[in-house]
């Protein structure tokens, strides 16, 4: 089972791999980003410490906190800023599955060391340190943490300096430290060490004791574990009473949190609460006061949560701690309702009041509620203040009179202000759809100029100034630019060396490429006189040789067989694989013959697909279908329809039609791109072509290879009812007339 499993999921990974990064004919591993939309330009060092660039409201929460110091003037000092860089180059870490390794973790080597010198390593030094809660939906939680390592690797010193390392109950408490490191929380895995009856050292006694108290914690005994720690906390002469007492009140406080059908138990929790106020400010428990208060915190957040989110709201204001700003954005999750997979639910949540200045202005900020548009306003009107002024241009349309508000305060801002970067962005949409074209213009190009601009918000303004360019040669300057990364599904944006997978489509550094704004208006708005000035451009283009490809194949489908034999030739300069093919082609003066060579090629390069694509990712997609030919437009996000290639919002702004284009490149571009929606996919297209050829020239010799290629195209390609019957109709013709060749053996079915 666990072979056929692993089989499994490395077809589905070859799969996705072979998936193209646009158009969805099939799942999608990874999409080209030009801007981040979850957070900032990485890595975070420079916007932690203040070039905030274009502040976006789906940034995380963590940065929004950042972003609301500097906004009030009140910017981060060194200590916050290393503090702020290690919990999110933390957690930007943790979002692959492949984040957590315990055997690269130095108290797991230190504890394995000292093991050595007792026990030669076996399987039983093999720990899994986290628990899977199978009746919980396969929960996971970090069941042994580092502190567990460090005690077992202190003990065990202790244990050799009075026994030395040859001494069997050293040996013996070696083998029961295996047991207690071995419990997962599952019920095959649950193992308890016995206790000491046949030694009358009570130091080797209460050792035991813990490993017994241990072992139930970690295999979920909760109730057991609770009473064993307790039993040790109120033994006369052991020296670990504090820290027993303290792993019974965390031992209750997993009870309450992971023990329960609820998202926690009260009765639990608050239990866990008064024993740590009956003991935490007990001289005896000082070593554990900040953990005792911790555990405390932990409690709070559940019981009062909103309570807490104004205490750590007032905290963060006046000083960023690690452990504060984590806390603070788990806690702002349990009070919004968070669901990290619905966006959606959560940007139109009703705003909470009186969470705290900046709590306040992190939901507005992310809100899309009708109302919060108004209640900006207010907001601003009361304050005057800048950050109010950054929300309330996220909340206010270009087209509203009150946006002169705006643009009044924008103008008399520095360059230099925090905010400038984002209002700046926010006004020059304005200008553009005011149609205040040489403002934008002039906005634009200022931004564009300023030293240290992050790339992430560069390729934003690119995206807007692009749109402006009344030149060919300006459309090239403004609408290429190197990604910033890949979007990997779920919540993941991350650059390439986050990615850090055995199967990462990445193999090279990012080159040039056009951005998707760019990208997208050629797909959409460019004829095929258009796309071949762009070609014969001066420039050195990015996707040379997808753009001819696209050429050749539009052309193809428009019946201009011209401009198919003039990407050919561009093609046999630049794609070696199939130069000879291209070759053969250009030298062929027969028009249906030159016609079947045409469908020949593209049945031997499975790549061909109607539209220019990202080419910083290897793809391999299997031909073009009708889904593709039907999206031939640039994304619309108030329907379905905008999310056909997941595309990144951030990269595709509110737009006008590009102004290098005259009325009639846009006319004519329209009737090409109507009369390609309709046009066949390519497991008819191409099969039908070879079937109606192969019946006149039976002994032409690329025929038999055409036939099994096609046949092949009708599996790979778009499933679909003409598709099959040419698929039969093609393979019937390779039994009948071509029995023994070495393409009919290649080609055992037709379905």
């Amino acid at each position: 089972m666990k072979k056929s499993f692993t089989k499994l999921l490395s077809l589905v990974l070859i799969i996705l791999l072979s998936c193209h990064n646009y158009v969805l004919s099939c799942a999608t591993l990874t999409v080209d980003q030009f801007s981040w939309s979850l957070h900032p330009n990485l890595p975070v060092n420079d916007f932690v410490k203040g070039n905030l660039g274009i502040i976006e409201p789906s940034f995380a929460r963590i940065y929004l906190v950042i972003a609301y110091r500097y906004l009030t003037q009140n910017p981060l000092n060194n200590n916050e800023i290393n503090q702020s860089v290690k919990l999110i180059n933390d957690r930007l870490s943790a979002t692959s599955f492949y984040s957590f390794d315990i055997t690269k973790m130095n108290y797991y080597k230190d504890w394995l060391k000292e093991r050595a010198l007792v026990l030669k390593p076996n399987k039983n030094t093999n720990i899994q340190a986290y628990a899977y809660l199978t009746d919980f939906n396969y929960i996971t939680i970090c069941n042994i943490q580092a502190d567990a390592f460090n005690k077992a690797t202190n003990t065990l010193k202790n244990l050799i300096s009075k026994y030395g390392t040859k001494a069997p109950c050293v040996i013996d408490w070696v083998k029961n430290q295996d047991i207690v490191f071995k419990n997962d929380g599952t019920s095959q895995n649950t193992k308890i060490p016995k206790p000491l009856t046949k030694s009358n050292d009570s130091y080797l006694i209460n050792e035991r004791n813990y490993q017994i108290a241990c072992a139930n914690f970690y295999a979920t005994n909760y109730e057991t574990a609770y009473n064993d720690f307790n039993k040790l906390a109120d033994t006369k002469y052991y020296r670990d009473k504090a820290l027993a007492k303290y792993l019974a009140i965390r031992t209750l406080i997993r009870q309450g949190t992971v023990k329960t059908k609820d998202q926690f138990n009260t009765d639990f929790l608050e239990n866990a609460q008064a024993q740590i106020l009956k003991i935490k400010d007990n001289p005896e428990y000082i070593n554990y006061k900040k953990a005792l208060n911790d555990l405390n915190n932990f409690i709070l957040d559940r019981l009062d949560p909103e309570s807490r989110l104004r205490q750590l709201d007032q905290e963060l204001i006046k000083n960023i701690t690690y452990d504060s700003l984590e806390e603070y954005i788990s806690v702002y999750d349990i009070v919004t309702n968070y669901d990290p997979s619905n966006s959606d639910k959560n940007n139109t949540q009703p705003i909470i009041p009186n969470l705290g200045s900046m709590s306040e202005w992190i939901q507005v900020y992310q809100s899309k509620n009708s109302y919060t548009s108004n209640y900006t306003k207010q907001k601003y009107n009361k304050t005057k203040s800048i950050e109010w002024l950054v929300n309330l241009s996220q909340h206010l349309a270009t087209s509203d009179k009150e946006f002169s508000i705006i643009i009044d305060r924008f103008n008399k801002l520095d360059i230099s202000n925090k905010a400038y970067l984002t209002l700046a962005y926010k006004v020059s949409q304005y200008f553009i759809e005011a149609k205040q074209y040489d403002k934008a213009i002039n906005l634009l190009e200022t931004l564009l100029k300023i030293k240290n601009l992050d790339l992430s918000s560069t390729n934003m303004y690119l995206a807007l100034r692009v749109q402006l360019a009344k030149t060919l040669d300006q459309f090239l300057k403004y609408g290429i630019s190197t990604e910033v990364g890949s979007w990997g599904g779920f919540t993941d944006e991350v650059p390439d060396d986050y990615l850090n997978l055995s199967f990462s489509l990445r193999t090279k550094k990012p080159k040039p490429d056009f951005i998707p704004m760019a990208q997208g208006f050629i797909n959409s708005y460019f004829s095929l006189d258009m796309l071949k000035k762009l070609e014969n451009t001066k420039y050195n283009l990015p996707s040379h040789e997808n753009l001819a490809r696209m050429i050749f194949l539009r052309s193809a489908l428009l019946n201009k067989m011209v401009y198919v034999t003039e990407s050919a030739s561009e093609l046999a300069k630049i794609d070696n694989s199939y130069k000879n093919l291209y070759l053969n082609f250009l030298k062929c003066k027969e028009p249906e013959t030159k016609k079947f060579l045409m469908a020949y090629i593209m049945l031997n390069d499975s790549s061909f697909v109607p539209y220019l694509t990202t080419g910083s990712t290897n793809y391999n997609p299997y031909w073009w279908g009708t889904y593709d030919l039907k999206n031939l437009h640039m994304p619309d996000y108030n329907t379905d329809d905008g999310y056909y290639c997941y595309p990144n919002k951030v990269d595709y702004p509110p737009y006008i039609k590009p102004l290098c284009l005259s009325q009639e490149d846009l006319t004519q571009a329209s009737l090409e791109i109507k009369a390609l929606n309709s046009a066949k996919p390519a497991s008819v297209y191409l099969p039908e072509i070879v079937v109606n050829f192969a019946k006149t020239h039976k002994n032409y010799p690329l025929v038999p290879q055409a036939l099994h290629l096609s046949v092949r195209c009708t599996h790979l390609g778009q499933r679909c009812h003409d598709g099959s019957q040419l698929s039969k109709e093609a393979f019937q013709l390779l039994h009948r007339n071509y029995p023994n060749n070495i393409w009919t053996k290649k080609t055992p079915y037709y379905y």
